[in-house]
C-alpha cells in the first residue's frame, strides 16, 4: 500500500478497474501518511561589513528564495554566534540534495560579494 502514496497506477497495472483502483487509494491516502525524509545543517555566517546584520539577513532570504522545489520544505533558525541551524525536509534524499546545493550556493555567492563568508556543514545523525 506504500507504493500507492506515490504510484497511482500501480493498481490499475494488476488489472484493477480504475473506479475500485481510485475508491482503494482514496482509503489509503486517508490512513496512511508519506514518510518524510530529513537533512540537518548548519550555516555559519561572518560579514565583515558595517551593515553585516541586513548582509546575512538578505543572505538568508536569498537562500530561502533559492530553493524553487516546493515538495522541500526548509526551516532556518538561529543558534547563536553567528551560526544558523537549517532543517530540510522531503519525500526523498535526491529532492533535499538539489535544494541544499541551491541554497548552498546562493548564500555563498551573495556573502562572498558583500566581504563575507559563509558556510554549510551538514549535521551526521
Amino acid at each position: 500500500f506504500a507504493k500507492l502514496l506515490t504510484d497511482s497506477e500501480s493498481l490499475e497495472a494488476l488489472g484493477i478497474e480504475k473506479a475500485v483502483a481510485d475508491n482503494i487509494k482514496k482509503i489509503v491516502l486517508q490512513r496512511m501518511k508519506p514518510e518524510f525524509v530529513h537533512i540537518k545543517g548548519e550555516l555559519k555566517l561572518i560579514s565583515y561589513e558595517p551593515n553585516g546584520v541586513e548582509v546575512i539577513k538578505e543572505a538568508i532570504r536569498r537562500g530561502i528564495a533559492a530553493n524553487k522545489d516546493p515538495d522541500v520544505e526548509l526551516e532556518i533558525k538561529y543558534a547563536g554566534a553567528g551560526i544558523y541551524t537549517a532543517k530540510f525536509t522531503a519525500h526523498e534524499y535526491k529532492e533535499i540534495e538539489k535544494a541544499i546545493s541551491a541554497v548552498a550556493e546562493e548564500v555563498n555567492d551573495f556573502m562572498e560579494k558583500n566581504n563575507s563568508e559563509a558556510e554549510f556543514i551538514r549535521n551526521e545523525e
